[in-house]
C-alpha cells in the first residue's frame, strides 16, 4: 500500500523525463520514434478560421502512434495545437493550429499530454489514512481496496458457490450479482467468450434489485460500449432504465430516453443517481473525487486487465462492492514508470498472482468461447488458458469455403523469405495483398455456427501488424482493408484474420523479443478469427537464439503455434 501512494508520480516523472528528451530531438531523429511524426510536408489549408487554421501535412511512412484529439509540440516544446484528423492510408494529418503558429509549417511534430492524476493521488492517500487508523480487517468502509489488496475472495451470499454444477458462466454472473453484498468479483473472459455481454445482463439485474450501478474504463469509448449493451439488453427485457455517462470533453453526443451526458460537471451525473438514474459511467477523474465516495452500490471496471492496480484502489471507493471485467492474457496496462514489486500491475494481475486463470472460488472464469472454432481454441487454450477454455460446440462447423491457404478452419503459417527489415516487410505486404485479391476474386463464403453461408468481402478479413509502418505498407496495397495494430483490434473479429510479422528474425525486431514475440500480443492476433488464422512472417522469426527462460517461454508460443498450423 505504502509504495502505491507514490504510483502516479513515478508515472508522471518517467512521461517528463520523456517530454524533455522529445524536445532536444532534431527532425531525423524524431522519424524514429513513435511519439513523432516528421517529415512533414504542407499541401494544403482544410478548415479552421484564420486566425488558427487546420493545416493538411503529408508524411512518410513511419512508426508513429499520433491520434486525433492529441495536443502537439515541435522541437523545444512551443505547442503547435493539436490533431484534427490522421489518415495512415494516405499519409496526411490534419493540424488544428494555435494562433501563435498559424502561419508557421514544421518539419517535424511529437505529442505530449499531461493530464494530472490529482484526483486518483488523493483518494489512494485517502484510503492509506484510514487503514492506518482502522487497520486492514477492520471497518465497514473501502472494503472492496482492502480486500484486493489482501486478494480476499468473493463472498457470496448464503454460502453459494460462484458458479454451481452444469450453470453457465452467463446464468452464474446473473445469479451472483445482487448476492455479493461487499467487496471484489473478478471476472476473466477469454476471446470471444462475451464480457461485455455477461457484464451488460449484470448490470440490467442489479438494476432491477434496484442498485445503483457505475461503469469506468480507460477510455471513454470503452464505457460507451458497456453502456449501450446495457441499454441493449433492458431494451430486450423491457427493463426500465436511464443512464448517465460523462463524456469526453468537446462532445456533441445529443441525450435519448436512456442516455444523458454529463457535460458541464461532475456534479451532474452525482444529481442523476440521487434521482432516477441508475446507471452512470465515467473514467477515473469521476470515481476517484471525493463527491463520489460510495454513491454507487456496485462499480464495474471494464477492460480492468488496462487498469493499474492504483487506478482500481483509486476508484474504488465508490462502491460497496468492485466487479472486474478482463482478461490478463490480452493487452495489459501501459506504464511508463519502474515500480518497485507488486505495484506496476493492472488490478486483475494482481488477484491472479502469476496464475493464467482465476480459480473458481475466487472468480468467474467464462470457459466457453462463441467466435474460435475448437482447432484456433485448441491452441489458445493450451498455451493461454491452463487448457481451460472450450468451443462453444456449434462453432465446430464454422468454416471458409474457398480454395488454398485460407480454406476450411484453424491455424495457418504462410512463410515469407526476407533479411534485415525490423518493423516493415515489403515482401510481407505484396504476398498478404496477394492472398486477399485471391481471396476476393474466387468469391469465397464463409459459414457462421448457425450453418448460414455467407459471401466473404474486405470488411470480413482483418489484417493485424505490430508495428504502424507494416500496418502502412500494407494499406498502400489495400486501401479498402481493415488494417491496423494488435491495440486496435482487440475485441474485434472477422472469419479470417491475418497477422503479419514484418521482421525477418528476433536479432531485427526493434523493441526486442519482449514485444514482438509478446505473449499477450500473439494471444489477441491469433484470436480474432471465426474460421481462420493465417500468420505470415520469415521462418527465420521461428529460429530465435534464447538466453534466459523468459525468452524461452516466448519462442515456444511461436513453435507451438507452427506445430499445430495446417
Amino acid at each position: 500500500m505504502a509504495n502505491l501512494l507514490e504510483w502516479h508520480r513515478r508515472e508522471e516523472k518517467a512521461g517528463w523525463w520523456e517530454y524533455f528528451r522529445l524536445c532536444d530531438l532534431s527532425a531525423e531523429d524524431l522519424l524514429d520514434e513513435r511519439a513523432g511524426l516528421s517529415g512533414l510536408q504542407y499541401i494544403e489549408t482544410v478548415g479552421g478560421t484564420a486566425k488558427c487554421p487546420i493545416d493538411r501535412y503529408s508524411f512518410p511512412a513511419q512508426e508513429a502512434d499520433i491520434r486525433p484529439g492529441k495536443g502537439i509540440k515541435v522541437q523545444g516544446g512551443q505547442s503547435v495545437g493539436s490533431v484534427e484528423d490522421i489518415s495512415r492510408s494516405h499519409r496526411t494529418v490534419d493540424i488544428k493550429k494555435t494562433s501563435a503558429m498559424a502561419s508557421e509549417h514544421p518539419e517535424a511534430i511529437f505529442v505530449h499530454e499531461h493530464v494530472s492524476s490529482k484526483p486518483m493521488q488523493e483518494s489512494l492517500v485517502r484510503l492509506a489514512r484510514y487503514v492506518c487508523e482502522h487497520g486492514m480487517f477492520d471497518g465497514a468502509a473501502y472494503r472492496p481496496a482492502r480486500d484486493m489488496l489482501m486478494r480476499v475472495a468473493p463472498q457470496v451470499g448464503g454460502d453459494a458457490p460462484i458458479r454451481m454444477d452444469g450453470e453457465t458462466p452467463l446464468a452464474a454472473g446473473v445469479r451472483i450479482a445482487p448476492l455479493v453484498a461487499s467487496g471484489v468479483l473478478p471476472i476473466q473472459g477469454p476471446p470471444g467468450t462475451g464480457k461485455t455481454h455477461t457484464g451488460g445482463h449484470m448490470i440490467c439485474e442489479l438494476v432491477k434489485q434496484g442498485k445503483k450501478v457505475g461503469v469506468v474504463a480507460n477510455g471513454h469509448d470503452v464505457i460507451r460500449n458497456l453502456l449501450d449493451k446495457v441499454i441493449e439488453v433492458a431494451d430486450e427485457t423491457s427493463t426500465p432504465l436511464v443512464c448517465i455517462q460523462k463524456p469526453k470533453g468537446g462532445s456533441k453526443e445529443e441525450a435519448t430516453d436512456r442516455l444523458h451526458f454529463a457535460k458541464k460537471s461532475n456534479g451532474e451525473v452525482f444529481s442523476a443517481l440521487h434521482g432516477d438514474c441508475q446507471v452512470a459511467g465515467g473514467t477515473a477523474w469521476l470515481w476517484s473525487t471525493e463527491d463520489a465516495f460510495e454513491c454507487l452500490d456496485v462499480l464495474f471496471v471494464d477492460e480492468a486487465a488496462q487498469m493499474s492496480l492504483a487506478n482500481v484502489l483509486a476508484v474504488s471507493q465508490a462502491a460497496r462492492t468492485l466487479v472486474l471485467l478482463g482478461d490478463p492474457q490480452q493487452l495489459d496496462q501501459p506504464m511508463q514508470g519502474s515500480h518497485p514489486d507488486g505495484t506496476g500491475c493492472s488490478a486483475l494481475d494482481h488477484l491472479l498472482s502469476g496464475k493464467q486463470t482465476i480459480a473458481s472460488e475466487e472468480g468467474l472464469f467464462l470457459d466457453v468461447t462463441w467466435r474460435l472454432p475448437p482447432d484456433i481454441s485448441g491452441y489458445t487454450s493450451e498455451l493461454f488458458y491452463e487448457g481451460k477454455l472450450e468451443s462453444k460446440e456449434e462453432t465446430a462447423g464454422q468454416r471458409v469455403n474457398a480454395g488454398g491457404i485460407a480454406g476450411g478452419t484453424g491455424l495457418r503459417f504462410l512463410p515469407v523469405e526476407h533479411k534485415g527489415n525490423q518493423n516493415c516487410s515489403p515482401e510481407e505486404a505484396d504476398v498478404i495483398a496477394a492472398l486477399v485479391d485471391d481471396i476476393l476474386r474466387q468469391g469465397a463464403t464463409w459459414v457462421d455456427r448457425n450453418g448460414e453461408e455467407h459471401p466473404i468481402g474486405s470488411e470480413d478479413i482483418l489484417i493485424i501488424a505490430p508495428y504502424n509502418a507494416q500496418v502502412f505498407e500494407i494499406q498502400q496495397r489495400l486501401p479498402q482493408a481493415r488494417v491496423g495494430t494488435v491495440d486496435k483490434f482487440q475485441g474485434q473479429e472477422a472469419p479470417i484474420s491475418i497477422y503479419s510479422l514484418a521482421s525477418s528474425s528476433h536479432a531485427d525486431a526493434p523493441r526486442g523479443m519482449e514485444f514482438l514475440y509478446s505473449l499477450n500480443r500473439l494471444n489477441v492476433a491469433t484470436s480474432r478469427a471465426k474460421c481462420v488464422t493465417i500468420l505470415v512472417g520469415s521462418p527465420q522469426v521461428f529460429e530465435a537464439e534464447c538466453r534466459t527462460p523468459r525468452q524461452m517461454q516466448l519462442a515456444n508460443a511461436f513453435c507451438r503455434y507452427l506445430e499445430r498450423a495446417q
